[in-house]
């Protein structure tokens, strides 16, 4: 054989090209075999065309804006479900705002929806004109929960007109009622208390060391100075020194009277139906201002809180309706029945 490749190559090379030829020829012809590929989802966008017009608003949320809808929800196939990688929304956003998150675990006072679990109300999780992505702007989106009514009263103080931030931290503050700063700090960034009109119109009582609140709406209403709809007496006519030390005295906010004998100084009448068998515990021990303000309030008889005002006015029509069944009562003993008797006779 080595002779055959030593005297032959010529030969050899004539005999093994035409193979070669032969078997790439077949090799190529044969059918290829298919990989199979594993299944391709397709982008959610495809279906929901709808969702493409958000991506021309001003604001996107980054998520959508890099159709990464992933992010917040779950692939739902053809059954059209609206499914979560996070059921609470709350958390679903805190997987992302984690400084958020942080920030309201220290807040002492969070806004009722966020306690919720909510954020929608407030934000488009797409995207929104607004900055934010807010659905609205100013108080009008406040109002998309809160009712109007209290705030649109004929007087209404001024920030009210700016907008409810312009007080109001919008997801929660250190402050009762989600203030930005107390409410004496809050106050005093608007109004000089040292001006002699301010004096003036509080007859000189050292009053910024209190609660403007407990006279005045912080929002709007019916009575000028936006005074509380229900206002005591002399509250109204500024008779301060009426329940209060004189303005010059070494302690003025100190009242003149302790407990109930203050109170019954101008409502004996009052005094007069409570004298009674059974009587009320905090009737009895004095503590007027358990259910009522000394100064001012929203709700009727100056209660703090509507409920004590629904109570109170179910009493008085209780009373009413006892005094008319009694009047009702003697009318047909005494006028009705004779009348029909003396009708008989004849």
């Amino acid at each position: 054989m080595n002779i055959l490749f030593k005297h032959a190559p010529g030969r050899v090379v004539c005999i093994l090209l035409p193979l070669i030829v032969i078997v790439a020829f077949i090799v190529s012809c044969a059918p290829e075999k298919k990989v199979r590929k594993r299944f391709e989802p397709k982008a959610c966008i495809e279906c929901h065309v709808e969702k493409l017009k958000d991506l021309q608003l001003n604001f996107v949320h980054a998520p959508a804006a890099e159709k990464d809808c992933e992010a917040c929800h779950l692939r739902h196939g053809r059954l059209a479900v609206k499914t979560f990688v996070e059921t609470n929304e709350r958390k679903l956003c805190y997987r992302c705002h984690t400084d958020m998150a942080e920030q309201m675990s220290k807040t002492g006072n969070v806004h009722t929806v966020l306690i919720q679990g909510l954020c929608t109300p407030c934000h488009n999780p797409h995207a929104s004109q607004n900055k934010y992505l807010q659905k609205t702007i100013g108080k009008t989106l406040c109002f998309t929960c809160h009712d109007r009514t209290p705030f649109e009263r004929n007087m209404r103080h001024k920030p009210v007109e700016e907008g409810c931030s312009a007080c109001h931290a919008p997801h929660g503050s250190e402050y009762p009622d989600n203030l930005i700063n107390s409410e004496k700090e809050l106050c005093l960034s608007c109004h000089d208390y040292k001006v002699p009109g301010f004096k003036g119109a509080h007859k000189h009582y050292p009053v910024e060391d209190k609660k403007c609140t407990g006279c005045h709406s912080p929002h709007s209403s019916t009575n000028d100075q936006l005074l509380r709809e229900s206002v005591h007496e002399p509250v109204q006519k500024l008779a301060c020194s009426a329940c209060h030390n004189p303005a010059d005295a070494s302690d003025p906010l100190a009242v003149s009277k302790s407990g109930d004998r203050l109170c019954y100084s101008c409502h004996d009448r009052e005094k007069e139906t409570y004298e009674k068998k059974y009587i009320h515990t905090l009737t009895k021990e004095g503590k007027c201002t358990t259910c009522h303000s000394p100064h001012a309030s929203d709700f009727p008889k100056i209660t703090i809180n509507y409920a004590l005002a629904v109570t109170l006015n179910l009493k008085r029509s209780r009373m009413i309706k006892s005094l008319m069944t009694r009047f009702l009562n003697l009318h047909v003993q005494y006028v009705m029945m004779p009348m029909v008797q003396i009708t008989l006779l004849y």
